[in-house]
């Protein structure tokens, strides 16, 4: 595919983002009435910085759960986090899964059965404080996450699941492909992922078109 088609497509699905953003805050805007600020005396006198106060290096405690994530040696009550992911549902290559939450049953067969949240998030979250996760111990992290483009009926969408398909939750079926769009800001060099976050656009883009069909918005109904 040629930049120039890449850059016209971006182009297209930027300017109808921009356009439903846009919509939404002019209904929003229509339906509240304006509300004056007032001041309360007690919150006013508050200071910005409490004394005395320490702020967490937070940078330091994100780094030490990325070790943690992704420590297949880890030993422990529910230790280690982290598994393989052989079964290549959506791409013939390795993946790897987190559990929802520590100790989730949910997740307790493993294989592919794990969320787009805690995997892309903890990947995201990592290379925001300086962690290169496309080549971590031999590891490319991030292109494992393609594994979230769901094939499955020919969904072709980033989803919550691999084995995720469309119509179940709005709000999980937008999110992972907003999580890995910030991904693939974080790796403009990853070509792979590149293509699936425009793949992912033109097809929701193609949902809304569909679900605005006699009307100037998709109707809430749908959500």
């Amino acid at each position: 595919m040629k930049p120039r088609t890449n850059i016209r497509r971006m182009n297209m699905i930027q300017k109808s983002v921009f356009s439903i953003a846009s919509l939404l805050l002019a209904l929003c805007a229509t339906a509240q009435e304006t509300v004056s600020q007032k001041d309360i005396d007690l919150v006013r006198y508050m200071p910005e910085r409490p004394f005395p106060y320490k702020m967490k290096d937070w940078k330091a405690i994100a780094r030490k759960q990325d070790s943690l994530l992704f420590d297949f040696d880890a030993q422990g009550t529910f230790l280690p986090l982290i598994w393989w992911d052989n079964t290549q549902t959506n791409f013939p290559e390795r993946g790897f899964g987190l559990p929802s939450y520590v100790g989730a049953l949910r997740n307790r067969e493993k294989k592919n059965r794990y969320e787009s949240l805690p995997v892309i998030g903890s990947v995201l979250g990592a290379s925001l404080v300086g962690i290169d996760k496309s080549a971590q111990n031999g590891h490319d992290f991030v292109g494992m996450c393609r594994q979230f483009y769901s094939k499955r009926d020919n969904a072709n969408l980033i989803l919550n699941s691999p084995r995720g398909r469309p119509g179940g939750s709005f709000w999980y079926e937008i999110w992972p492909g907003m999580a890995f769009n910030m991904l693939v800001d974080q790796y403009p060099g990853h070509e792979e992922i590149g293509k699936l976050m425009l793949l992912n656009a033109e097809h929701w883009l193609q949902a809304f078109n569909g679900l605005s069909n006699g009307r100037a918005y998709p109707n809430f109904d749908f959500t």
